[in-house]
């Protein structure tokens, strides 16, 4: 009997043994090809990372050396963050984030630039900012220093250098805030070294400029600097309502786009404030939305008649920013790498080896008599 079954068992040792030699090999293929993937994230992770570091440590080197130019930094860089954030979240039907009041001041900032440059050129250009120049350099000073710059507080905006999506978001709320900082406080380099494209009202400071509340001939009023400022959040308002919640409502559900206020109202906050019926949620979000803006506004007066209030301020937001980064970094990051390490291919090549053994275990027991 014993030597009738030995040809059973030999079969079942050959079958198991090719079996073996498959897991083993498609699990090496599967390794091999997630090595490779693996390999291929971390390259663009280091490029990304060394190019958003260089980013922040040029325009840093820029905004202490040169302040009066960093506004040409933020001409050109954000519209390339915003164009690479416009092909992520399409990706996931969120590009219409990109028309909420954060993007929409970037947008007139940038027009304010090119409407300024051209003036020089175009005679009617130039007699328009001449006329609008102040008021509108004041209104977007109040926009960038006081609801952008403290969402970065408000958002928990992160300093991430690999990632440039994050690395946008933290960019759009605080470049355009350096750039009129740079503006405000050194209008007489600004004049000097692009005449006649700016007109902000301002022509030169004292030498006591870093003194708190020092006088100077760049004078804005509470109605410049906190009401005009909402008129310019209602020219947002008003057709980002119109077409979110009324013209364009069935255009975005049907295509499955998202919006900044369905995330929005999905937040704790939000879930106690939109209690009520479905059709005053609009109303109500909107209503939060510009009380918020509304009462950030009431620091930048502050802002604007001290030189050293102004700049601990923005020190204080690049900290904050920063110590975000090092949360996401050595909390949500480390957790990530954590992670894929779990489901690297060494770990899958582990695997195979203790798959390797648990078969030679059980072609050794096969090989054991019956």
């Amino acid at each position: 009997m014993e030597t009738t079954s030995e040809p059973g068992n030999a079969s079942q040792v050959l079958a198991l043994d090719t079996a073996v030699h498959s897991v083993v090999l498609i699990r090496s293929e599967h390794a091999e090809n997630e090595r490779k993937e693996y390999l291929g994230k971390v390259q663009i992770d280091e490029l990304v990372f060394s190019l958003g570091a260089f980013a922040i440590i040029g325009s840093a080197w820029l905004a202490g050396a040169y302040p009066y130019c960093y506004w040409c930094f933020h001409a050109v860089f954000v519209p390339i963050l915003l164009s690479y954030r416009l092909y992520i979240t399409q990706q996931q039907n969120n590009q219409w984030f990109l028309i909420d009041f954060c993007y929409s001041v970037n947008y007139t900032v940038i027009v304010y630039y090119i409407l300024s440059a051209l003036g020089p050129a175009v005679p009617d250009i130039e007699e328009f900012m001449r006329r609008v120049g102040p008021v509108l350099f004041r209104c977007l000073f109040a926009a960038c220093s006081g609801p952008l710059a403290l969402a970065i507080a408000a958002l928990r905006n992160s300093v991430v250098f690999h990632d440039w999506d994050i690395l946008c978001v933290f960019m759009v709320h605080f470049s355009p805030a350096v750039a009129v900082w740079g503006m405000r406080w050194w209008p007489e380099e600004l004049v000097h070294t692009f005449p006649h494209a700016f007109n902000i009202g301002c022509s030169h400071l004292p030498p006591q400029k870093t003194l708190f509340f020092s006088p100077d001939d760049c004078p804005g009023t509470f109605v410049e600097l906190s009401v005009y400022p909402v008129l310019l959040c209602l020219a947002w308002a008003i057709p980002y309502s119109i077409f979110v919640f009324y013209a364009g409502a069935g255009y975005l559900a049907r295509r499955g786009y998202h919006t900044v206020y369905e995330e929005m109202k999905e937040m704790p906050l939000f879930l106690i404030l939109l209690k009520g019926e479905e059709k005053w949620k609009p109303l109500k979000y909107m209503s939060v939305h510009l009380f918020t803006i509304s009462f950030a506004y009431l620091v930048v007066p502050l802002l604007w008649h001290s030189f050293a209030i102004h700049t601990t301020y923005m020190l204080l937001l690049l900290c904050i920013g920063l110590r975000n980064g090092g949360t996401y970094y050595f909390r949500v990051f480390a957790k990530k790498y954590y992670d894929s390490k779990m489901d690297s291919p060494g770990e899958a090549a582990i695997a195979s080896e203790g798959a390797v053994q648990a078969a030679a275990m059980g072609k050794d027991s096969a090989l054991e008599p019956p």
